[in-house]
């Protein structure tokens, strides 16, 4: 059976990331890294140099298995970024100010960290600040809702 995996790629320059959140399948004979790579390109449209950044570690309550995941990062890309059925990217400001205008004329909100998991806002820095991690989370259910209770990260030495 094919192992699954999310990634989570960034995509940056000085001033504005873009964030792609999706999940895939590592294929027969396939490493995870050429499993995001192949992904990427199938899934956005574009190729991109991409480097394992960071593992995650997610943790439901009442489940006997757990999330793997694998992030990985890039600061270039080739190819027109396309929106598919599986994945949406969008752009934001990396800068602590609340917009930044990149040189383009466009102006970029800032990271939603309100509308993400707050496990987020301790992971996403490190991955932007390019420092390798690894993380735990895990998370409780009550009814419909799900949310993380306790979570770690820290970075690793190269």
């Amino acid at each position: 059976m094919p192992l699954s995996f999310k990634t989570t790629r960034c995509y940056s320059d000085i001033k504005n990331v873009a964030l792609a959140r999706e999940r895939g399948k590592v294929e027969p004979g396939e490493t995870p890294l050429q499993a995001a790579v192949r992904e990427l390109e199938e899934e956005s449209g574009v190729t991109a140099p991409l480097e394992h950044a960071g593992s995650l570690l997610f943790l439901s309550e009442g489940t006997e298995w757990a999330f793997q995941i694998e992030i990985y990062r890039s600061e270039s890309y080739t190819g027109v970024i396309t929106e598919s059925d599986e994945m949406r990217p969008e752009w934001f400001a990396i800068t602590p100010s609340t917009t930044s205008d990149s040189g383009d004329g466009i102006v970029y909100s800032p990271i939603p960290f309100s509308q993400m998991w707050e496990t987020d806002e301790v992971w996403l820095p490190l991955l932007i600040s390019k420092q390798k991690f690894v993380g735990r989370a895990d998370f409780t259910q009550s009814g419909e809702v799900v949310k993380p209770y306790k979570w770690w990260y820290g970075t690793v030495s190269n």
